[in-house]
């Protein structure tokens, strides 16, 4: 693959209403910010084509001391999206497919973003990765599922467990119907965006069904783009939302003694669990 076609993008701040300062909480010595980017430099990426965008000083900071290239961007924006969309006026002109990480996915795995890249065709123009989804997810009005077509394309995502038959069924029951239904997945958030359909975000209408929802994406599919699934393995664990799942990253963290963490952010950007 031509790496010299695709940049990623982490848009970072540092407010977050249900776990405040997440990207600077520590994580096994590092913050978790650093632990996402130590993760993102595995990848096979040229020169600045590994970029935060943030309008933090304190996650600038932390950026460039762990050595990657930061995109200033205003403080207020409506969402991360609109924060990579607002950076990709910067990479450079050979970048052709921008990937948008969040910055609170410590256990992200590079080969899951090279798997969503790998997921792109002719008619792409976002692309983003799901999983299998167990019975507990399914029912879960936090975890998003996507819906796919046979060849992979999304026909919709949501918080609702779909389709509605299942919930009559026992959790015995509903395991096995789930694994019966391979177009339902565990939608993960991350996202590639076919470079000029990423310029053309900032103008979409405004989707009041995205906005009740809770789901961005759901402003694409309503515009008629086509956003291509990867279909990709469980994460080891959940990207940090809240204590519990700042609890549980440290506890995958801690019990790896070989896992080879970032390169050295001082402590002084850590703040208090």
């Amino acid at each position: 693959m031509d790496w010299s076609e695709v940049a990623v993008v982490v848009p970072a701040r540092l407010e977050s209403s249900r776990l405040p300062h997440k990207l600077l909480q520590p994580v096994a010595g590092h913050p978790v910010l650093s632990w996402t980017l130590h993760a993102l430099k595995q990848l096979p990426l040229p020169p600045d084509h590994l970029a935060v965008a943030t309008g933090d000083p304190a996650i600038q900071d932390l950026a460039e001391r762990s050595g990657v290239r930061v995109v200033s961007t205003p403080q207020e924006l409506p969402s991360g999206t609109h924060r990579v969309a607002v950076a990709s006026a910067h990479l450079p002109p050979a970048v052709r497919w921008v990937m948008n990480v969040q910055g609170d996915e410590p256990l992200i795995d590079p080969a899951t973003v090279e798997a969503v890249w790998s997921a792109r065709g002719p008619s792409s123009d976002l692309l983003t990765a799901a999983c299998p989804i167990t019975a507990e997810e399914w029912l879960d009005p936090h975890t998003v599922k996507a819906i796919v077509d046979a060849r992979g394309k999304a026909l919709w995502f949501t918080r609702a467990p779909e389709p509605f038959r299942l919930r009559e069924l026992p959790r015995a029951a509903l395991e096995s119907a789930l694994a019966q239904l391979p177009q339902i997945h565990r939608h993960l958030g991350i996202y590639g965006f076919r470079r000029d359909r990423l310029e053309q975000w900032l103008d979409l209408p405004d989707c009041p069904l995205a906005h009740t929802a809770a789901l961005e994406q759901l402003a694409a599919l309503s515009a008629g783009w086509t956003i291509q699934v990867a279909k990709v393995p469980r994460p080891r664990g959940p990207s940090v939302d809240t204590a519990a799942d700042l609890d549980a990253v440290r506890a995958i963290l801690s019990t790896c003694p070989s896992e080879s963490g970032p390169g050295s952010p001082s402590s002084t950007a850590l703040v208090s669990p």
